[in-house]
C-alpha cells in the first residue's frame, strides 16, 4: 500500500504485483520474504519504459531500505 501511496507505481500496477505474489505458489515468487516481494515488484516494472524503470527503482530502494530515506 505504502507503493501506491508514495507513488513509486501506479495503483493499476500494484494489483499486477499482488496478483504474482498470490498466485504464483510454485514459482520464482514462492518465498515469502522481501526480496521475493521486491522481485514480484521488478517484473511488473519489465513493461514499462527505462526511465520509469529508473525512477521506480530508486523509490522501491527507499521503501525496502530504511536507510536509503
Amino acid at each position: 500500500m505504502k507503493a501506491g501511496r508514495d507513488k513509486v507505481l501506479p495503483w493499476s500496477h500494484l494489483g499486477k504485483v499482488d496478483a504474482l505474489w498470490q498466485n504464483n505458489p510454485e514459482g520464482a515468487f514462492r518465498k515469502r520474504n522481501a526480496w521475493s516481494l521486491y522481485n514480484c515488484f521488478t517484473e511488473v516494472m519489465k513493461s514499462r519504459s527505462a526511465a520509469r524503470q529508473f525512477s521506480t527503482l530508486s523509490g522501491l530502494g527507499r521503501l525496502f531500505d530504511p536507510a536509503a530515506r
